[in-house]
């Protein structure tokens, strides 16, 4: 919240900050539930998932990121497929650690990704503003 305050708030319109802020609001409590760890992938990002249109198979690859953690994490980046590809995958989705906060969690994770992508996106320029700006956008419609 320190950062998105320092980086964010003069660079964006007052209105756009306050949308932040109220995502902020949200990833608090998301982080206040029961949150339980497994081994995740970590970077679950589509540049991390390989399709074979011929065999209908998905692939994961860069396990650099794995690291245990909640496994609502994993969904997270899923988003920029869409609400109803995460909803479907959820659908699929068997484990111990499916509740009612999981989708919660997830859904302010990649609020939390979209903010500080931008975030870097100001302080270090090693993500492009336009990719940050993308990531915050999938934020904002959760």
């Amino acid at each position: 919240a320190v950062e998105a305050e320092k980086y964010l708030k003069p660079n964006l319109a007052p209105d756009h900050y306050k949308q932040i802020h109220t995502m902020l609001d949200k990833i608090e409590i998301a982080k206040r539930s029961l949150q339980p760890a497994c081994l995740i992938h970590g970077d679950l990002a589509p540049k991390h998932i390989i399709k074979k249109k011929k065999t209908k198979t998905i692939g994961l690859i860069d396990f650099s990121d794995r690291s245990i953690s909640d496994p609502a994490y994993d969904l997270a980046e899923l988003y920029s497929y869409g609400e109803a590809f995460v909803d479907k995958v959820y659908s699929l989705y068997e484990s111990p650690y499916k509740n009612d906060l999981f989708l919660l969690r997830a859904k302010a994770y990649m609020q939390a990704i979209g903010i500080h992508s931008l975030v870097n996106a100001y302080r270090t320029d090693k993500i492009p503003l336009k990719e940050a700006e993308k990531l915050l956008s999938i934020g904002l419609t959760l």
